[in-house]
């Protein structure tokens, strides 16, 4: 390797100042602490090789290299999110690794600005400054494998925010088993499936991972010998043997009527990606009438909670009693890392977590620490935890006498049924998870009604 000169030197100080910062009030410059432990190694290595030579700058304004650089980092390490946030002093740009948000380069305005051009050029997006929301997403190969991106940019006070996300699902990540369901469950959605027409649904809040168990479960169907449609908004993922729609707007092709066309499909399976209205909803129960099984996602709190959201989405008890057959509430848990963790007794706030949700806790549990395998981070992936409410006679019972929530889970309790909370201890108790990943991940306090 050849000794750098003085200039050399000096221009790669140069382009580092241009490129990072660890503390902008302080005013230091260098890289960012997330850069520095190798989040981002391929884009920081071409910028800080490129960048600050005019001609080079020229170059990256037309190409999409800066782009690509980003993107192979991102797969590299599992990132699902891209993030950049426009600063006074250029842009953050900013990783989702497990579902938290790290802080990976600050950049200065002009690059900030060519990396963004780059991203809504790819996206067919307007590259001017954005006056509203737009939407829209591109294709690309990346270290050998096919990406599809989903893109928006928004007009926020200093300037465009752009968030990409990175859809590359391998057929693999929807084994049910891999993503955390127990075989006894499995079994229990299959003879769900196999049995009566009806409303399959998977419930959670927004990031659960809950469009991921939904290909779990289209995964598991014939699709040789039956007609599977779904009407989606996006497309996540493209499924083989599986007709999929794309909710198009623009063109009129809203979540209704695109049901409506799936209807006179002559589907077997009819699958909604999300029942997000009172519309919807009414399509939904129209269709199971029809003697289809309908396997669909909601947003609610828990299992039994999506009782309650089809009730407000006008939806009788009667319906819901009739049609509904299961419901598969799920959160998504990191998983500790297993280079590092390190079983403890402990700590006192965590003995108060077990007193306060009514279990005892054990010698033992499980603590991150973090290392390089795992960015510091101290875990490693993520996983579902899972909560199945199959409806048995009794609580179609008592959904037909307007049950509460309160009154649906006092039942379930006392037939023993597995809540949230319920697996989140058993997690804890395999080493798998944290006190504070399941004391953070919500939902399993209603789990404790009485």
């Amino acid at each position: 390797m050849e000794d750098k000169s003085d200039d050399d030197i000096r221009d790669d100080d140069t382009r580092e100042e241009r490129v990072g910062d660890v503390d902008p009030a302080a005013g230091s410059t260098g890289l960012m602490p997330w850069a520095e432990r190798g989040l981002i190694p391929g884009f920081w290595e071409y910028v800080v090789s490129h960048y600050g030579d005019e001609d080079t700058v020229e170059v990256a304004l037309e190409g999409v290299q800066l782009t690509e650089y980003l993107l192979a980092d991102a797969l590299a390490i599992g990132v699902t999110d891209i993030h950049i946030d426009p600063r006074d002093n250029g842009a953050m740009v900013r990783l989702r690794l497990d579902g938290v948000l790290k802080d990976a380069v600050l950049l200065d305005t002009q690059l900030a600005l060519i990396l963004g051009n780059q991203v809504k050029i790819l996206a067919e997006l307007n590259p001017l400054p954005a006056f509203g929301a737009a939407d829209g997403h591109f294709f690309m190969v990346v270290s050998d494998i096919s990406l599809n991106v989903r893109v928006t940019v928004a007009p926020v006070m200093r300037g465009d925010k752009l968030s990409m996300r990175l859809l590359v699902q391998p057929e693999e990540s929807y084994d049910l088993t891999a993503l955390g369901m127990h075989e006894e469950d499995l079994q229990r959605v299959e003879r769900c499936r196999r049995g009566r027409t009806g409303i399959l649904a998977v419930a959670g809040p927004i990031g659960s991972g809950k469009t991921t168990t939904l290909y779990g479960l289209i995964r598991e169907l014939d699709v040789a010998t039956g007609n599977i449609v779904s009407i989606e908004d996006p497309v996540e993922t493209e499924l083989e043997g599986v007709n999929q729609i794309q909710v198009d707007e623009k063109q009129s092709l809203t979540f209704p009527e695109g049901l409506k066309a799936m209807l006179r499909l002559d589907p077997d399976f009819l699958v909604l990606g999300e029942v997000r209205e009172p519309e919807s909803a009414r399509l939904a129960v129209d269709a199971v009438i029809s003697g289809r099984r309908l396997l669909c996602t909601i947003h609610s709190r828990d299992a039994v909670a999506a009782v309650t959201t089809l009730r407000n989405f006008g939806l009788s008890s009667r319906e819901i009693a009739t049609h509904l057959i299961l419901v598969i509430s799920q959160r998504l848990v990191r998983k500790l890392c297993k280079q590092c963790a390190r079983r403890e007794v402990p700590t006192h706030d965590e003995q108060q977590w077990y007193e306060w949700v009514g279990a005892e806790a054990p010698s033992e549990v499980s603590h991150a620490v973090g290392c390089d395998a795992c960015h510091h981070s101290g875990y490693h992936g993520r996983q579902g935890i899972f909560e199945l409410w199959v409806l048995s006679l009794e609580d179609v019972g008592a959904i037909l006498d307007g049950a509460d929530e309160r009154e649906l889970r006092r039942r379930l309790k006392g037939r023993g049924h597995r809540f949230l909370l319920t697996e989140g201890l058993q997690r804890i108790a395999d080493g798998v998870t944290t006190v504070d990943e399941i004391a953070n991940m919500g939902g399993y306090e209603l789990g404790m009604e009485s």
